[in-house]
């Protein structure tokens, strides 16, 4: 089954959502550490609408501090989980002579293992962690990567400082339990640096506990790495997160559905719903129970923490446009309407504008031309939006008796009277070649040919070339 159309809209309303996106929030602290006997200076950004209710990965920078990067870059990337990030503020001690740490480095080091972490996920609902690090902090990474491999799930390291030892990490690696990922970025760097990261990758690729992808930025200066490569590695660290596995045979569509969103959130937190919608229902087809389509909804219906008005706004268009399924179509549209009457005026007359013109179009396809007239009146209440006075006349001309083309008529003369739009964008103009041929129609089936015929002038006037105008001409002659 194609959703090409739906994909459009989605990506078309996500934009208008993008720009009322809010900010990741920001949390500082300082937290006494036992293991060092003082406090340690700790930041923790929260990712852009964090719900206390919901799971979510962590991913941890050691050393340097480019969480307000990480953070911002997640926000921005789809393909990623939102994800928390954290930083804490101490001097690690590293060696370059050989993998090991000052006495100092090792009680930071034991405030990592048994503080921080839990410390981390008692405060929040976690899962997934990730250890990332520039210059010492990629030595700082690989510390713990051969010493306690088991403490993070991914490993992220940006252009190695100058380690001495030979990077021979396969006999640690070997003993990992659970397959980890492990992402190398390359700057433009000196030679030692280099050559060290070249033969940490060689060595890596051979443990089959490891999952390991180099990349090389011949432009990214040191210090500059993770600026260059940040986005290559989150997206590598969480490739799966946006890949959805094809329901087995033996499953039930609810099954399925139930059994992927509890995967992903094992692994990622909370799904990213608008693309698990679109590619679970493109493997249903109108053949598919519809019992257990509607097992599905009431589990979207219930979630009003995750699944927004956009969700159902492109649910109620699958079912509708693609399955034609339209009482559920109309069930979905109405639950994204009452999202959407939540948004801010702007934002709800631009999105729920389209939505209602939408459940409009359902209900024509179900020949309820009452719920049609209904539909687009509370639209025009609850949006203002002009474009909706004139689907309401155009549907009176085209399908209403006289009494309902009466009617339409009168939705353009509001129409016509209406100031002109503060934000054209958000409420554009409507035509008035479209206005002037909707009067012509709906006059000449009420009889008044004299009056239809001073609109068809006035709509070729504005625009001789105008089709509908042109054709209705023709027909009258």
């Amino acid at each position: 089954m194609k959703t090409t159309q739906s994909r459009l809209i989605l990506i078309l309303i996500l934009l208008v959502h993008s720009l009322n996106a809010q900010a990741q929030e920001l949390i500082q602290e300082n937290v006494y550490s036992q293991s060092v006997g003082d406090s340690v200076e700790l930041k923790v950004w929260l990712p852009k609408n964090y719900d206390a209710g919901n799971s979510y990965p962590v991913i941890y920078e050691f050393v340097y501090d480019h969480t307000d990067y990480i953070a911002a870059t997640l926000n921005h990337l789809y393909e990623c989980p939102s994800a928390i990030v954290v930083h804490a503020s101490f001097f690690p001690g590293t060696s370059y002579d050989e993998p090991t740490l000052s006495a100092e480095g090792k009680k930071y080091y034991q405030f990592v293992k048994e503080e921080l972490l839990s410390y981390i996920e008692l405060k929040y609902h976690t899962v997934h962690r990730t250890a990332m690090g520039l210059s010492q902090g990629a030595d700082y990474v690989n510390y713990i990567l051969r010493t306690n491999p088991e403490l993070f799930d991914a490993y992220m390291i940006f252009a190695i400082e100058s380690p001495e030892y030979q990077a021979d990490f396969v006999e640690y690696t070997n003993k990992i339990q659970e397959k980890k990922d492990y992402f190398i970025a390359i700057a433009d760097d000196v030679e030692r640096r280099v050559q060290f990261a070249n033969e940490l990758h060689e060595q890596l690729i051979k443990s089959a506990q490891l999952n390991v992808v180099k990349k090389e930025y011949e432009s990214a200066a040191h210090s500059y790495a993770i600026l260059y490569g940040l986005v290559d590695g989150l997206l590598y660290t969480y490739r799966d997160f946006v890949v959805y596995r094809m329901k087995e045979e033996e499953e039930s569509f609810s099954e399925y559905f139930s059994n992927v969103v509890k995967e992903i959130e094992g692994t990622f937190g909370t799904p990213m719903y608008n693309g698990l919608i679109i590619e679970a229902f493109e493997q249903l087809t109108a053949e598919t129970p519809k019992t257990e389509i509607e097992t599905v909804l009431k589990i979207l219906y219930a979630d009003e923490a995750n699944i927004t008005d956009l969700d159902l706004f492109n649910l109620g268009y699958i079912l509708y446009e693609e399955l034609g399924f339209l009482d559920l179509a109309v069930a979905t549209f109405r639950q994204s309407i009452e999202r959407g009457k939540n948004l801010p005026v702007t934002e709800r007359m631009m999105v729920l504008n389209n939505t209602y013109a939408w459940l409009a179009r359902v209900h024509y396809k179900q020949e309820a031309y009452d719920e049609i007239y209904a539909s687009l009146d509370e639209g025009y209440e609850v949006t203002r939006a002009k474009y909706l006075l004139m689907r309401y006349a155009l549907y009176s001309v085209n399908l209403g008796d006289n009494a309902q083309i009466e009617k339409g008529i009168k939705k353009l003369d509001k129409l016509l009277a209406l100031p002109a739009s503060e934000n054209l964008f958000v409420n554009p103009e409507q035509p008035q070649e479209v206005i002037y041929t909707l009067y012509a129609k709906g006059y000449w089936k009420l009889g008044e040919k004299a009056k239809s015929r001073e609109f068809l002038a006035k709509a070729l006037e504005v625009d001789p070339t105008y089709e509908s105008a042109l054709e209705f001409q023709k027909s009258i002659q």
